[in-house]
């Protein structure tokens, strides 16, 4: 796994979301001001983001009644 900042063309699937989107309009739809855009961080694996540190998960990657490993990750 890695963590980065987002880069222009990134896209993943929001929780909830059916198809994907670009992390650049979710972060405009959210209303994130442009210093936050700046530093926003992403958790991926080698092809994927994961999750939008502290914002919004990808659906992708929920839990279901059939997960049988979970990895917890935190940032204070």
């Amino acid at each position: 796994m890695t963590l980065r900042n987002w880069k222009h063309g990134d896209r993943f699937q929001p929780f909830g979301m059916k198809g994907k989107k670009m992390v650049s309009d979710f972060l405009i739809d959210s209303k994130i001001d442009s210093p936050q855009k700046n530093i926003q961080k992403v958790l991926c694996d080698s092809q994927d983001i994961l999750w939008l540190v502290g914002l919004r998960t990808d659906d992708r990657f929920k839990l279901h009644s059939a997960t049988t490993k979970i990895l917890k990750v935190s940032f204070f």
